[in-house]
């Protein structure tokens, strides 16, 4: 008979069961049973028997025994480092799997899983440590213990102590950082929204807490402070104080107080910022598809861009997507947004309705104004607002009268409520287009383009908004008809040739001209996609329909600067423009900043209730080829094709 036929596989419901009686049967030969043991580990003077083959699952122990040491022939394993109730807690993981663990035997433990090399084991901490609550006091003795050996958690304790620094900086536990901990905490350009003047007090602290072995790393670590942003205040106070005598040597002080003369000091209470908000984002999967495919796409985030520092920031949150915004600030540091499509119509209703939404810093409250329905605004399409003091004006064209379809340019003054006003300045066709700025508190000037066949020419007019009289005609020019930009700056105006590369100013106060030099080779191209602004003879281009990059072109210099890309994760084009100057606090912050990653920048903004918050807003039939950026003039206009001196190489 063959007995080899019909083998079978018998006991594996009980493998587990088995492996689990074999393991806690050679740990109890370990306990109690030492003459059934192969190996003696000693700690500390103290004896622990052990198996070898159970050792062995720790690469420590296995590269003992393979390399043939003396500990292999003896029996007998010397541990030098750790406690001995860690080594037995861990000899209790190598045999059982598992380890009593508590914030307060964790660093003796991971000592000696570190140094024996279990990672298993060290996992496991990490696994311990990522189940603890995570506090300003804690994540600093977190980042200590995981920093030191190789944690996965470490990265997260990392930010949750840099986005809660200045609650950490009361801490005594942040002065036992390492040199290297505090010196990427310095140069960390994350942290913007950490004063200088805080860093500097901190840094006083931890050398004093370890002066004999932290005066080495005295020197590089004051040079890496940003002392340019230091506040004289501060620095006076310490220099008064003689706090640096004992830390440096006197000519490292004369040279740290040199290397900040040398510097600027940008201590400033007000920053002139670049706001940008809406627009929508460029998807290669969507775009050139139907505009409410695109739509779906548009944005209501709002960032600034610091023309001090030269750095993105994020800004609020609008209260719904805007494909197409306007952005002001008033005087009161009140920033109003609307969108020039306006919501749709209703299929019963002649009107566009338009709503201005108002952010006030001071109470972080958003609140919308619903412009009231008028026969005004019966085909009504905004190409403009302008803030004229406490007073708020809309520009744009539509229909003179009910019963008939020539145009006219409005001027609408928006009143409390939503009621509104009307003024009628002159006529108008569907192609002309309509810009406005403040001349002072009571004068505004309209820039007005007048399309006819291949050429237009540029109109300017002087209003008086405290009398709504007349406005008076300024000087105009001509000329053949191509790719412009119309931008308003402190009521100057100016008009930039994306195709001629050519820029030049109009200043209505003394009706002047002024000629800049040939904008110099761009290092993108000149799209009508992008956002342009000017502001102190500088130009900035921001983003494109492919493109979230920003540059800068310094006019005096005819030279391309090259910033930092917008915090976006796409391209970014439509978007509203406004320069304005705001107190430096609200936009000290970093657009990675890992304060706002906790805190965001909208905890604590409150908005309106909004009967029209799933609205979607369209372009109005006659504008429907907003998106043809290189066809949006004439159906007989040659073709425009870049000339290849037009991209950098």
């Amino acid at each position: 008979m063959d007995f080899t036929k019909n083998c079978r596989l018998m006991g594996q419901p009980y493998m587990y069961k088995h492996a689990t009686n074999l393991i806690k049967t050679l740990n109890k030969q370990r306990e109690e049973r030492p003459d059934l043991c192969d190996v003696t580990i000693i700690i500390e003077g103290k004896e622990l028997k052990a198996h070898w083959c159970v050792l062995m699952t720790c690469p420590y122990f296995e590269s003992m025994y393979n390399s043939g040491l003396a500990e292999k022939t003896s029996g007998k394993v010397t541990i030098n480092i750790g406690k001995t109730y860690a080594v037995e807690n861990v000899l209790q993981y190598l045999y059982l799997g598992n380890i009593e663990m508590s914030m307060s035997n964790l660093e003796d433990i991971l000592e000696v899983a570190d140094y024996l090399q279990c990672f298993d084991l060290k996992k496991l901490c990490n696994e311990f440590l990522d189940s603890q609550p995570m506090d300003s006091k804690s994540c600093v003795k977190i980042c200590l213990i995981s920093s030191l050996y190789d944690l996965a958690i470490h990265d997260e304790a990392m930010r949750f102590m840099k986005g809660h620094l200045k609650q950490v900086f009361q801490d005594e536990d942040i002065l036992t950082l390492t040199h290297e901990s505090v010196l990427s905490l310095l140069s960390d350009e994350t942290l913007s929204y950490v004063s200088q003047d805080s860093f500097l007090q901190f840094l006083l602290r931890w050398l004093k807490f370890d002066i004999d072995n932290r005066r080495k790393d005295a020197f590089q670590l004051f040079l890496a402070l940003n002392f340019e942003n230091v506040s004289n205040e501060s620095l006076n106070q310490v220099l008064t104080d003689n706090e640096l005598d004992g830390l440096l040597p006197t000519n490292d002080i004369n040279a740290i107080l040199e290397h900040r003369n040398n510097g600027t000091n940008h201590q400033l209470q007000t920053s002139d910022i670049v706001i940008l908000g809406g627009g929508v984002f460029f998807d290669k999967l969507n775009f050139g598809q139907p505009k409410e495919v695109i739509l779906s796409s548009s944005s209501k985030k709002m960032y600034a861009f610091n023309l001090d520092e030269q750095k993105w920031t994020n800004l609020w949150t609008m209260p719904l997507p805007l494909e197409r915004p306007v952005i002001r600030v008033s005087d009161d540091k009140k920033i109003h947004v609307m969108n020039l499509l306006g919501p749709a119509r209703s299929e019963f209703s002649c009107f566009n309705r338009y709503d201005m939404h108002i952010f006030e810093i001071a109470s972080k409250s958003w609140k919308t104004i619903k412009i009231d329905q008028d026969r005004h605004l019966i085909g009504f399409y905004l190409h403009d607002f302008i803030l004229c003091g406490k007073r708020i004006f809309l520009l744009g064209r539509g229909v003179k009268q009910f019963n008939t379809t020539e145009e006219s340019c409005k001027l609408i003054e928006v009143k409390d409520g939503g009621s509104i006003e009307t003024q009628v300045l002159f006529d108008c066709n569907a192609k002309d287009h309509f810009y406005c700025s403040n001349l002072d508190s009571e004068r505004i000037v309209i820039v007005c383009e007048w399309f006819h066949k291949k050429t237009f020419s540029i109109k300017y007019y002087n209003l008086d908004t405290h009398a709504l009289t007349e406005p008076t005609r300024a000087k105009s020019c001509s000329s053949t008809i191509s790719f412009t930009k119309i931008l308003m700056y402190k009521g100057d105006i100016i008009q930039l040739d994306l195709k001629r590369r050519m820029m030049r100013k109009f200043s209505p106060n003394n009706n002047t001209w002024f000629c800049y030099p040939k904008i110099t080779t761009p290092p993108i191209e000149l799209s009508k996609s992008s956002m342009y602004t000017f502001c102190n003879d500088n130009l900035y281009v921001f983003g494109g329909d492919k493109s979230k990059s920003s540059y800068k072109y310094i006019c005096k210099k005819k030279i391309w600067v090259e910033l930092d890309d917008i915090p976006v994760t796409t391209g970014l084009y439509n978007s509203g423009v406004c320069v304005s100057t705001v107190a430096s606090e609200l936009v000290a912050c970093h657009p990675n900043c890992p304060h706002c990653f906790y805190n965001s920048k909208d905890s604590g903004v409150t908005y309106p209730e909004s009967e029209h918050s799933d609205v979607s807003y369209h372009d109005s039939d006659d504008d429907s080829d907003e998106y043809d950026w290189d066809n949006d003039y004439d159906e007989e206009e040659e073709e425009y094709s870049r000339s290849s001196d037009c991209v950098l190489m």
